[in-house]
């Protein structure tokens, strides 16, 4: 019963958030933060338990995922040919790199989510 209501409520705050963001750009901008801050928690060196460590990779793959399936090829062309690349890049780097001593990946993806985060912040 507990884990309903709970569950409702998410559901709800998740709900009005959302309708409270006026533009996709600004959702994109949000979940390209979130990637950014889940990146370098991962990438930062520190030894984190493996159940920190799995939210961080959850929430990072997450917003890959939302990133992605947000792209149209059709009217974006070449850029959104790029940024899934870029997108796929990442995402491999974070399932390559993966370790339970810490991330043995390439550790440019964070500045690769910063390019983009910063580029998105001027539009």
């Amino acid at each position: 019963m507990f884990y309903e209501q709970a569950k409702r409520s998410y559901e709800l705050n998740v709900s009005n958030f959302l309708e409270n963001i006026e533009s996709d750009h600004e959702i994109v901008r949000l979940i390209l933060k979130e990637l950014h801050k889940n990146l370098i928690i991962i990438t930062s060196g520190e030894k984190i338990d493996l159940t920190k460590q799995a939210r961080h990779y959850a929430k990072a793959h997450t917003a890959l995922y939302l990133l992605l399936s947000s792209l149209d090829p059709e009217k974006g062309g070449d850029i959104a040919e790029n940024l899934a690349r870029l997108y796929l890049y990442v995402q491999n780097q974070l399932v390559e790199g993966r370790d339970r001593d810490g991330f043995k990946g390439d550790g440019n993806i964070v500045g690769i989510v910063t390019d983009l985060l910063e580029a998105w912040e001027q539009m």
